[in-house]
C-alpha cells in the first residue's frame, strides 16, 4: 500500500508544469497630444485565459522632450507611486481588454501611464514649469485598440517552478529508501 501510495504521489508531481508567464508590446502613437512621436512599451506577466494585473507596464521609448524631463527608459509603470487601474485579459494568447493608469508625483517631475483610461492611452510628463505652461504629453483617443496591444515577438520563457523538481527528487529519494527497506 506503501509503494502504490509514494507512486501516486511522484506521478502527481512529476505532472506539474511550469509557470508561463505571457508578454505582449504596445504603442501609443500621437493624435491628440501636443507632441508628435510614438510611446513603446511592454506589458509583462499576464497569465492565458485569465483577467488580472500585469506584473510589470515598461515604458521603452518615447518623444525627446519626454525623456528631457523623466531620463532615459525603460521606466517600469508599475513601480509608479500611485497605482490607479491594472487589469488585462488575455484569452487564447491575445489581450482582448485592458485599463492601466499609474501616476509618479515627484520632486519637480510628474510623469503617467495610462493605457485605455476614458477611451484615451496617454503617456504625459512635465517639470515644475509645466503647471505655468502646461504638460508635454503624447495621447490617442479610439479605447483599448488605440494601445495596439500585439504578442511579443519573442515570447517570454517558461518560468519554473522550483519546487516541482524538489518535490520529484524528495519523492525518488523516499521511494527507492522504501524499497531498499523491503529488501
Amino acid at each position: 500500500m506503501r509503494l502504490i501510495f509514494a507512486l501516486a504521489i511522484s506521478g502527481i508531481v512529476l505532472t506539474g508544469s511550469p509557470a508561463k508567464a505571457d508578454g505582449f508590446s504596445f504603442t501609443i502613437t500621437n493624435t491628440d497630444g501636443n507632441l508628435s512621436g510614438t510611446i513603446t512599451g511592454e506589458i509583462l506577466g499576464l497569465t492565458d485565459n485569465t483577467t488580472g494585473p500585469a506584473a510589470q507596464v515598461l515604458i521603452e521609448s518615447y518623444p525627446a522632450s519626454i525623456a528631457s524631463i523623466v531620463g532615459p527608459g525603460p521606466i517600469d509603470a508599475t513601480q509608479f507611486l500611485n497605482q490607479l487601474f491594472n487589469s488585462f485579459t488575455e484569452v487564447n494568447g491575445v489581450v482582448t481588454a485592458g485599463t492601466f493608469g499609474a501616476y509618479n508625483p515627484q520632486p519637480g517631475i510628474f510623469d503617467e501611464l495610462v493605457i485605455n483610461y476614458g477611451g484615451q492611452s496617454t503617456m504625459q510628463a512635465c517639470g515644475y514649469a509645466c503647471y505655468q505652461s502646461g504638460y508635454e504629453y503624447v495621447s490617442t483617443e479610439g479605447g483599448f485598440s488605440s494601445a495596439n496591444i500585439q504578442p511579443l515577438s519573442s515570447p517570454v520563457s517558461a518560468v519554473p517552478e522550483p519546487s516541482t523538481l524538489v518535490l520529484a527528487l524528495t519523492g525518488f529519494v523516499g521511494l527507492i529508501g522504501l524499497l531498499r527497506s523491503k529488501i
